[in-house]
């Protein structure tokens, strides 16, 4: 998917049905696996110039036609909901807590996402993912003229769940830091 022409009706419906997708899945994930219902979605994918990181945000690069990072940014009370669920059958020590967060947040966006693009392949195509990154502290990005963002927030009684879509992926480390290599580079 090329994001150079954001305006092209069929860009927008691309990136609509990519949002659409992992939206569900995290939605089908969350309460499937953790009890976790959604109560109130919201989505922005037009025009938004920068996004801002919740607390705790784990991404994967998402290659092949779609090029774009997938993050997946927690409120902290909702992802300890969702640590404490997916470790109920293991005693998490107190000095182990951060460990098993940051664990928590990749095996999320992991999961999701990896399960996600067998909806989102072209026909007889992999999609390649990077294994995930952890970024601690919430935090704005933004890009220049070339950079697109792309929001889902997710709302349930134990907080906000944010899927960021980013790119190009080449405009940005895997920190989702400008480093800025478009066309339009300030």
């Amino acid at each position: 998917m090329k994001l150079e022409n954001m305006n092209s009706i069929h860009i927008k419906d691309q990136i609509r049905s990519l949002v659409s997708v992992i939206a569900r899945y995290t939605e089908n994930y969350l309460s499937s696996e953790t009890g976790v219902e959604i109560k109130k979605r919201d989505y922005k994918v037009d025009d938004v110039k920068s996004l801002d990181l919740l607390p705790i945000t784990s991404l994967v690069s998402v290659g092949g036609h779609i090029n774009l990072f997938i993050a997946f940014s927690f409120d902290e009370p909702l992802l300890d909901h969702l640590m404490e669920a997916m470790t109920e059958d293991l005693e998490v020590d107190d000095d182990e807590h951060d460990l098993y967060i940051k664990e928590t947040a990749c095996e999320v966006v992991n999961t999701i996402v990896g399960n996600s693009t067998a909806d989102l392949a072209e026909k007889g195509t992999i999609i390649p993912l990077s294994p995930p990154v952890v970024i601690l502290g919430a935090k704005t990005v933004a890009g220049n003229a070339d950079a697109k963002f792309f929001t889902v927030g997710l709302e349930s009684r134990f907080g906000r769940l944010e899927i960021d879509l980013v790119g190009p992926t080449e405009l940005f480390d895997d920190h989702l830091n400008f480093i800025g290599t478009g066309e339009n580079n300030e």
